[in-house]
């Protein structure tokens, strides 16, 4: 375990920078110091704190590139800085209430965002026009994320906050629906080959499915989590997918055998289980173990 957390430590220092909220206050662009890490010491330090808006910024996200960030929350406005000196070169409202998801293509071309207001927009990175919106009629939609291959965008479905929908990345029609959470799903996450997807829902329960024919494999259940399922993410080398959880804790699944390899848990009396999530801010979606 030591040397899957070492790697994923030293991967985040070659990059260099993160991104972390924190509450309803600035987003902490952290940078690596020169000095040394090791899997006990991740050596980092603000290096700029951003002010998006005036209320909570909930999510971020760097591009493909590293050379944009964008961040957004409760406001609805989508907000885009470079990543040189951190000036806003874009705010994109269209949504009429809270942005929950935000996911760029990896071509970088295109930025998806998905909100309380039951909708999925698609912008272009080349005009900051929507190109495309997904309008729901019953739920918020809450997490969404591309393949590695571009083609596909899943989504949680704007129509059932339990189901899943994938749609095609060219003309964003839905091309399958899967439906196997008992709760509202809060997170999913794409192996690195693309093969498996991962999700995690408010039931308790991380699931793994077949991206050809988009199967249920796994339901991580034993010895899992007892309480909401707010981020999933596999590694680089697709050997362990981790989940984070409301229940305060983070556990390390095997990717071939799906036993928990690790269970780490913090202080009943951490502020926010939603700090368990900040691996998913990192400019290459490493999860910082």
């Amino acid at each position: 375990m030591k040397d899957v957390k070492g790697r994923a430590l030293q991967k985040l220092a070659a990059m260099r920078r993160m991104a972390a909220m924190r509450g309803a206050g600035p987003v902490d662009v952290l940078n690596f110091k020169k000095e040394p890490i090791s899997a006990t010491n991740s050596n980092l330090e603000c290096g700029i704190a951003i002010r998006p808006g005036e209320r909570a910024a909930t999510v971020v996200a760097f591009s493909p590139s590293g050379h944009l960030l964008a961040t957004s929350g409760a406001d609805g406005v989508i907000r885009v800085f470079d990543t040189v000196r951190y000036k806003q070169q874009r705010a994109l409202t269209t949504h009429m209430n809270w942005v929950m998801a935000l996911a760029w293509s990896p071509d970088g071309g295109n930025l998806v965002s998905t909100s309380d207001d039951k909708s999925i927009v698609v912008w272009s990175t080349k005009t900051w026009e929507p190109l495309h919106t997904i309008q729901g009629n019953n739920s918020a939609v809450r997490c969404c994320c591309f393949s590695p291959d571009g083609a596909s965008l899943i989504a949680s479905s704007p129509d059932s906050s339990s189901a899943l929908k994938v749609y095609d990345a060219k003309t964003w029609a839905v091309v399958e629906e899967m439906a196997g959470h008992g709760d509202m799903i809060r997170c999913a996450a794409f192996h690195p080959d693309g093969s498996m997807l991962a999700t995690g829902a408010d039931d308790n329960v991380v699931k793994v499915w077949h991206t050809s024919l988009w199967t249920l494999v796994r339901s991580l259940e034993s010895r899992g989590h007892t309480a909401a399922v707010m981020c999933c993410a596999f590694n680089d080398a697709g050997t362990v997918l981790v989940s984070g959880s409301a229940d305060k804790s983070v556990i390390v699944w095997d990717s071939h055998s799906w036993a928990p390899m690790q269970v780490r848990s913090r202080a009943a009396n951490t502020d926010d289980p939603c700090e368990l999530s900040v691996g998913s801010a990192v400019m290459d979606g490493v999860v910082g173990l």
